[in-house]
C-alpha cells in the first residue's frame, strides 16, 4: 500500500519539522498538522522577545499561513483527543474525525504543578504556549521590576 497522508498532531517546532521534511524529501501525498493553536510557532521567545513585548505573534510563527498554502499542508485547529492507530484515526475534541495512513505524535510535554508546599496555588503559572505568556505578561507590572515600556 502506498503511504497517501500524514497527519501530525503537535504544532510545536517536532511537527513543523516533520512536515517540512517530508514535503524536502518528496512526500507528496495529503499533509496536515493538527494543533489547538493553529499556525505553528516557536517556543522559546515565549519567555524572552515575546513576553517583552518586542515580538509579536506573527514575528514567533515558524512560518506563515502562505508556506503552507504553497507547501499543500493543511493546519487544523483543534485538540487531539484520541487515537485509533490500527484504524488511522484521530478523532478531535469538537467530534470530528480524521484519517490517515500514519499519525505521527509530536505533543511536546506537558507542564506540572511543582510538587511541593505553594505549588499548587493559582499565582503558580506554567509557561508552555502563547497563552500562558499572554497571562503572565497581563500580571506583570512596573511594581515588581518590569520594565515600564512593555505593554500588552
Amino acid at each position: 500500500m502506498a503511504l497517501e497522508s500524514v497527519l501530525i498532531a503537535g504544532g510545536g517546532v517536532a511537527g513543523f519539522a516533520t512536515a517540512r521534511e517530508l514535503r524536502a524529501r518528496g512526500f507528496g501525498g495529503r499533509l496536515s498538522i493538527i494543533d489547538p493553536e493553529g499556525l505553528p510557532y516557536d517556543r522559546p521567545p515565549l519567555s524572552k522577545d515575546y513576553l517583552l513585548g518586542t515580538r509579536s505573534r506573527e514575528q514567533i510563527l515558524l512560518a506563515g499561513a502562505d508556506w503552507f498554502l504553497g507547501q499543500g499542508i493543511e493546519v487544523v485547529s483543534a485538540r487531539a483527543a484520541a487515537l485509533n492507530p490500527d484504524e488511522g484515526l484521530v478523532l478531535l475534541e469538537d467530534g470530528r474525525e480524521l484519517a490517515a495512513d500514519r499519525i505521527v505524535l509530536a505533543t511536546g510535554a506537558a507542564a506540572r504543578k511543582p510538587d511541593i508546599p505553594g505549588g499548587e496555588l493559582e499565582t503558580v503559572l506554567a509557561l508552555r504556549n502563547r497563552g500562558d505568556a499572554d497571562a503572565l505578561r497581563k500580571r506583570l507590572s512596573p511594581a515588581c521590576g518590569w520594565p515600564l515600556w512593555v505593554r500588552g
